[in-house]
């Protein structure tokens, strides 16, 4: 059986067995065709036009599929973007999400020059904009590239090291810069379960974040910090940094989790309970297609409240009192000519 194939890769062949083949190698037949030989799950070297020739799956070859995993079977969530759209000389997010990963190990591939960026949490490349993000909790393996270019632009893969190994492929483009924030037409205000929303009414549909609380907020020690980021869009993820540190969820700190809500927009709430004065400092949304909101939290101790509201009450207490006492002195004096100018 002959498929035709395109020339993007990375190249995925559907087969009605839902076998997913990829590319490795071309050859001539006997007719003069290119034919790919395909197995399983692997990398391919080029991109060409190819006629693809089945070829029926080792026994021992693994078979992805996107629905009907086994129990033990590592699996990528088919629903992450495939596609993503960074700014130039913004942050890029690239992200794969594994499900039944056990004991197996994640790496990041940039497909052209087929270079290693990292292995699990640690990158391989004397190139300081990359970083990884992992969160344990939900599987995600996020790779951050910072002040992204053109040259930036291709496929990147997030393997698994199963046997064969599985590959899910993401590509980048990098689009012009994002425009100033002073071109965008007024803001406005829609009211949804008691909270502000501030989202832009764009034409162009530029993709813009804003923090709920603008301005410093203050917060009691000890009690919950709520912040909320709204961006105008749900295509996009949101990471939350605390004085330019991501926020680990799964710190010993405890007590940090975030609610992300999505709609044609996408709401993104931090509670951090049993805040401590280590807490205070700036908080920063950051979308990976948009600009970043921040704002300033500042936790102050609940002493520190009403020793304000005590020196308040002295201070106009203690003026009342010397308002008073001119006013008397003078009272005393209108008899004997006081000096209008005094009195």
């Amino acid at each position: 059986m002959l498929l035709s194939v395109p020339t993007a890769f990375p190249v995925e062949v559907e087969i009605a067995r839902k076998g997913v083949f990829r590319l490795l190698r071309s050859r001539r037949n006997s007719r003069g065709n290119k034919v790919a030989m395909a197995s399983g799950i692997i990398g391919i070297p080029d991109s060409l036009d190819l006629n693809v020739e089945y070829l029926p799956i080792p026994t021992h070859a693994t078979i992805t599929e996107h629905e009907g995993h086994s129990a033990e079977e590592p699996y990528f969530d088919p629903t992450v973007p495939r596609d993503v759209n960074a700014f130039r000389g913004k942050t890029a997010y690239l992200s794969c999400r594994i499900y039944n990963m056990g004991n197996r190990t994640v790496s990041w591939i940039r497909h052209a020059d087929v270079h290693i960026i990292s292995v699990g949490t640690y990158t391989y490349t004397s190139d300081q904009r990359y970083f990884i993000l992992h969160d344990n909790t939900s599987g995600d393996w996020t790779l951050q590239i910072k002040w992204v270019s053109a040259k930036d632009e291709g496929t990147y893969g997030c393997q698994l090291n199963t046997q064969p190994i599985k590959s899910y492929y993401i590509m980048l483009t990098v689009v012009g810069k994002m425009p100033d924030q002073s071109t965008y037409p007024e803001s406005w205000w829609e009211k949804e379960n008691n909270l502000q929303h501030r989202m832009l009414a764009d034409v162009a549909n530029v993709p813009a974040a804003y923090i709920a609380n603008e301005g410093d907020m203050y917060v009691s020690l000890g009690s919950t910090l709520n912040l909320s980021c709204i961006l105008n869009t749900s295509d996009s993820q949101l990471f939350w940094y605390h004085d330019g540190e991501i926020i680990n969820y799964d710190s010993l700190r405890g007590g940090i989790t975030i609610i992300v809500e999505k709609s044609n927009i996408t709401v993104s709430t931090l509670h951090i309970k049993n805040t401590s004065i280590e807490d205070s400092g700036n908080y920063t949304c950051s979308p990976s297609n948009a600009n970043s909101a921040s704002t300033v939290v500042h936790v102050i101790k609940g002493e520190c409240f009403g020793s304000l509201i005590v020196f308040v009450c002295f201070f106009f207490s203690f003026l009342f009192f010397i308002l008073t006492l001119i006013y008397l002195k003078c009272s005393e004096s209108v008899d004997e000519g006081c000096d209008a100018s005094v009195c």
